[in-house]
């Protein structure tokens, strides 16, 4: 049987399904979207790299299990089982990931400068929206396939980083007179391409929220909030992402 690291310093591992009971409701492209990366690479010293999610998570293997180190959690191990190329990991409660041998390490997802996003939104008569910006330049996009009305940038290819800056547009139909309540701060006011922001900065957490109303074709009004952290109010990186923004009745 061809074994891991016989004729080679490292062998990569590329993700090819994901195995359960059904229960998840989420699919491998689903995660993929989100960011979500699954890649190993054994080195014949014994370690191994593990991409899972959003974790990068160093460890060990040996003939028949793999153990993740992570310093909050502690080891954990999993037994995987190798036919030809084809190895798959229990990951228990029912799931399993399933990988394929790549003569080539696991690529790294590059930024999505200057790509214009695109998500649909469906207000309360079910009409459809499109809802549009465009990507800053070194930043990533996350699609949040559960969320369709919601568009992230960030500044890190994983979405849960909390040391990377980002930008969220969430739009949804309101449902009150009032706004939602803004965060304490400064109040913020800007207005580009017609549309005007208004909402509350906080200089100490280094985050602002801005939130503008649009009208449909039904009378309705459609919120839309800015949520956004790390930057300035004035940035130009912001600006440019604001600037872009559209949201539109989207064709049948």
């Amino acid at each position: 049987m061809y074994q891991i690291c016989t004729n080679t310093p490292m062998d990569h591992f590329v993700i090819e399904s994901i195995l359960d009971d059904g229960q998840s409701g989420t699919t491998l492209d689903e995660l993929k979207n989100m960011g979500m990366e699954f890649n190993l690479t054994f080195r014949d010293d014994g370690t191994v790299s593990l991409k899972l999610g959003f974790a990068e998570i160093a460890g060990t293997w040996d003939d028949a299990t793999i153990t993740a180190s992570d310093e909050e959690s502690g080891d954990s191990t999993f037994p995987y089982t190798l036919e030809g190329d084809k190895l798959t990991i229990d990951m228990g409660d029912g799931c399993a990931y399933v990988y394929r041998r790549s003569g080539e390490t696991p690529s790294v997802r590059q930024p999505d400068s200057g790509k214009t996003v695109e998500t649909h939104f469906d207000d309360l008569n079910q009409k459809s929206w499109l809802m549009t910006a465009i990507c800053p330049e070194a930043w990533y996009h996350h699609n949040l396939p559960i969320f369709d009305n919601t568009i992230v940038f960030t500044t890190a290819p994983n979405l849960i980083d909390e040391t990377a800056s980002q930008i969220k547009f969430i739009a949804y139909t309101k449902m009150t007179a009032n706004h939602a309540d803004m965060p304490q701060g400064t109040p913020v006011k800007l207005t580009l391409n017609g549309k005007t922001w208004e909402g509350t900065h906080n200089k100490e957490e280094n985050l602002f929220a801005l939130y503008t109303t649009i009208t449909n074709e039904n009378g309705e009004d459609l919120i839309v909030d800015v949520n956004v952290n790390g930057i300035e109010p004035e940035d130009d990186i912001f600006q440019k992402v604001l600037a872009s923004f559209d949201i539109k009745s989207a064709k049948a």
